[in-house]
């Protein structure tokens, strides 16, 4: 059971059976004990002579008051006998918010999260880590978010995603029952959902934002495909001769799109599978929509036709509405040119550009990229996310600095696993000590949204000379500079009109180094050492 600040939630798991008699109906209903007043009632379709499945009930309008609550099973059967099973449970209520995750009205390039604006950054070990809650205190998501929150971060990524039952076992489940025959497309897994509950609960609780995903190419090919419920040699659902799927698809998604991802009416039209896609989506929405810190993205890496996201977008959207709900969703293109903003400019169903494949490119290649999409951007602005930055070299703690500096609204390192690096950097140490530093630096400037990007203000640089320097200021009041290495340049601080106050942060160190005042339009800033630094410069 979960609360948001406009209902009380509760999933109640049931299971009815009796080998003598085959169900006609049955009926789940919830009571607010406090009040006498019914809240809900659903009826699900069950046949046979056993049933189960996790049903989601609603107190409309509750608010966190700690009423107790009833959910009343009633089961009947074809003889005309009846069972009741009741449980109780009292309302506990979620963190306060004064508004939800939304692009900032008085900065739209950025976010607002409870009524102010926010920079978010963040790192994790895994893309689905939901299905890590409590697997173990090395490995659990709950510490990665506990790690995340010390330093300051705010910004996680979760992929609807069990790619890694195939490697790592229970870890990884799926979201379906399995019978004897085979996965059952009609029944939900209630653990995989309850994972996914909990975690954006904890999330919330520590008010880090979760950039949800729900289709991953990645996902279906090669054994994770041969394995997967959504494969028609796998379920009691459907069969390859009712739909558009085949039993084995090799092709990884740069290759060639599985048609799993082709059956929405503007492609191949397969609504037989198209169905259960929907059902799946909209059980996700049934515990996302209690949450204020979600934003979606409907695929990873799209490479494939824009109208796969087009249609899950715009699924989201009117799945939300209905329910009251306004939700935020973006587009992270991977079919040319690293990530093109394109196809979020283009469709008014988005309202956030997803920018990570930028990081396919390293060095300064990499902050081209980032900049030409800012520019990009400017015509209608939003924010500018990064969920994933790759690499695991130097260059890959270079990277969300590179994004925060060319104007991103949001950063992550990406994955980590298990201390190695798999793709990113994570919540490595390495990211660590980086992480901890863009905080005290955003704080420093009151906010990415509070300065103005590298592009725009690079003029005030001079004997850059290619150095990896980049710089985020409101000139006069506020400039911070990144050296990806040892370096010394020039900057312009004329609009201060008098002394400033140079202070130096050795990142990896996680040290201050002593300040300096220096005078001057154009002051020198030498790195103390080799090694990546920040500094600040104020008046």
């Amino acid at each position: 059971m979960e609360t948001d600040n406009r209902d009380a939630a509760f999933d109640a798991a049931w299971s009815v059976s009796d080998t003598g008699s085959e169900l006609s109906s049955v009926q789940l209903t919830l009571t607010n004990l406090d009040t006498g007043e019914q809240m809900d009632t659903v009826s699900p379709s069950v046949s046979g002579d056993s049933a189960s499945d996790t049903t989601r009930l609603v107190a409309s309008g509750e608010n966190g008051e700690g009423h107790q609550y009833e959910v009343e099973c009633l089961a009947s059967y074809s003889d005309g006998r009846t069972e009741i099973e009741t449980a109780t449970e009292t309302e506990s209520e979620q963190p306060a918010a004064d508004g939800p995750i939304q692009p900032s009205a008085d900065s739209p390039r950025y976010w607002e999260y409870n009524g102010q604006p926010i920079t978010l950054i963040g790192g994790d070990q895994q893309d689905n880590p939901f299905q890590y809650i409590n697997s173990d205190d090395d490995y659990d998501a709950i510490t990665w978010l506990d790690t995340l929150a010390s330093l300051g971060g705010n910004f996680v990524r979760n992929v609807m995603s069990d790619r890694d039952s195939v490697k790592f076992g229970t870890d990884n489940i799926y979201a379906f029952d399995r019978t004897d025959s085979g996965y059952d497309l009609t029944q939900f897994n209630t653990e995989y959902f309850d994972r996914l509950d909990t975690y954006l609960a904890e999330a919330q609780s520590r008010e880090i934002i979760v950039s949800i995903e729900l289709w991953d190419g990645w996902d279906l090919y090669g054994d994770r495909w041969d394995a997967h419920p959504w494969n028609p040699a796998n379920n009691v659902t459907y069969d390859e001769s009712t739909t558009t799927l085949e039993t084995a698809w090799t092709d990884d998604p740069i290759q060639t799109t599985n048609p799993f991802f082709k059956t929405v009416p503007s492609l191949n039209d397969d609504s037989t599978v198209r169905q259960y896609q929907e059902a799946f989506v909209q059980r996700i929405l049934d515990i996302t929509l209690h949450y204020d810190n979600v934003i979606y993205l409907p695929h990873n890496e799209r490479r494939g036709a824009l109208e796969w996201s087009l249609y899950w977008a715009n699924f989201l959207k009117d799945a939300a509405a209905d329910a009251g709900r306004e939700i935020y969703i973006g587009e992270m293109n991977d079919k040319d040119n690293h990530g093109s903003v394109q196809p979020s400019l283009s469709r008014d169903v988005f309202e956030f550009a997803e920018v990570s494949q930028h990081s396919e490119l390293n060095g300064e290649d990499h902050f081209t990229d980032l900049a030409a999409s800012y520019d990009e951007l400017a015509s209608q602005p939003m924010p500018m996310n990064a969920v994933k930055n790759y690499d695991c070299s130097d260059d890959g703690a270079a990277m969300v600095w590179r994004c925060l500096m060319a104007g991103a609204a949001a950063a992550r390192y990406h994955r980590g696993p298990l201390g190695d690096c798999d793709w990113g950097i994570g919540l490595q140490d390495k990211a660590k000590v980086h992480l901890e530093t863009q905080q005290l630096v955003l704080n420093a400037v009151g906010g990415a949204y509070a300065v103005q990007p590298h592009q725009e203000i690079n003029h005030l640089i001079e004997n850059r000379d290619g150095k990896e320097v980049y710089m985020m200021a409101d000139p006069g009041r506020v400039y911070a500079v990144y050296f990806k290495g040892a370096g010394s340049v020039g900057l312009d601080v004329s609009d201060v009109n008098g002394n400033v106050t140079v202070e130096w942060r050795d990142i990896e160190n996680r040290s201050w180094a002593s300040s300096k005042t220096l005078s001057g339009e154009v002051v020198t800033l030498t790195t103390p050492q080799s090694g990546h630094w920040a500094v600040l410069v104020r008046p």
